[in-house]
This record gives C-alpha cells, sequence and structure tokens, in this order.
C-alpha cells in the first residue's frame, strides 16, 4: 500500500509539475498575444504613415507634373503661334523674293537700255563734232571767200 501511496504521490508531484509548466506556457502564450497584438499596432500605425506618406509623395509629385505639363503645353502653344506666323511671313518673304527678283532683271535691261543709249549719244556726239569742224571749217572758207570778193570788188 505504501508503494501505491508513493506512486500516487509521483503521480500527483507530476500532474503539479506539469500544472505548473502548462500554467507557465499559459502565461507565455498570454504575453505572446498581447506582444503580437501591439507589434500588429505598431506595425498598423507604421504602415498607415508610410501610406500618408507615399499618398503625399504621389500627390506632390503628380502636382508637381501636372504643373510642369501645363508650361510645356504653354510653351507648345506659343511655338504653335510662331510657327504660323513664320508661315504666314514666309508667303511675304517669297513674294518679295520674286518682286526684288522682277525688279533685279528690270535694272539688268535699263542698264543695258542706257549702255546702248550712251553708246548712240557717244556716236553722235563723234558725229557732231565731225559736222561741227566741217561746217567751221566751210564757213571760215566762205568768210575767207566774201573777203577776197569784198576786196575785189
Amino acid at each position: 500500500a505504501e508503494a501505491a501511496h508513493a506512486k500516487a504521490e509521483a503521480a500527483h508531484a507530476k500532474v503539479e509539475q506539469h500544472a505548473t509548466e502548462l500554467q507557465l506556457l499559459k502565461d507565455k502564450q498570454a504575453k505572446h498575444e498581447k506582444d503580437t497584438k501591439a507589434a500588429q499596432a505598431t506595425h498598423q500605425t507604421s504602415v498607415s504613415e508610410k501610406m500618408g506618406t507615399l499618398e503625399k509623395m504621389v500627390h506632390d509629385t503628380a502636382s508637381k507634373h501636372a504643373g510642369e505639363l501645363t508650361g510645356a503645353s504653354t510653351r507648345a502653344d506659343q511655338l504653335h503661334t510662331r510657327l504660323s506666323q513664320c508661315e504666314t511671313q514666309h508667303a511675304v518673304v517669297s513674294e518679295l523674293r520674286r518682286s526684288h527678283s522682277a525688279l533685279a532683271n528690270q535694272k539688268a535691261a535699263l542698264h543695258e537700255g542706257q549702255a546702248v543709249l550712251k553708246d548712240r549719244l557717244d556716236a553722235l556726239d563723234s558725229a557732231h563734232g565731225a559736222h561741227a569742224e566741217k561746217h567751221a571749217n566751210e564757213l571760215t572758207s566762205v568768210k575767207a571767200s566774201q573777203r577776197k570778193l569784198a576786196t575785189d570788188a
């Protein structure tokens, strides 16, 4: 009976030891759950903060790009306006070139006509000089003849 009692006490000691170990495991489990919930809350807060930061960065970047896009659009519109003006001026410049070419041709024709007139005038001047000299000689001859007649008479 003593052996049975010793076995019962040994079993009871083992039950108490298991109960103590079980309580330690329950305490560790409870602490682990508490730590996990705290970590999750911290993680949740951290994720929320990070999401807020990311959303702000995306918003700031989108705003910046929208501003740059507006600026680029404005510059493109200005460039288009200037290009249209150049295209309009191109027609005017082309017309000026045609007019200039026509005037240059007229000037060349006038210079050619002027050269011809100068040659003709030089020829007339030369002929006039020759005739004037001839008439002067004839006039001198006639005067000499008149003097001779007047002295002879």
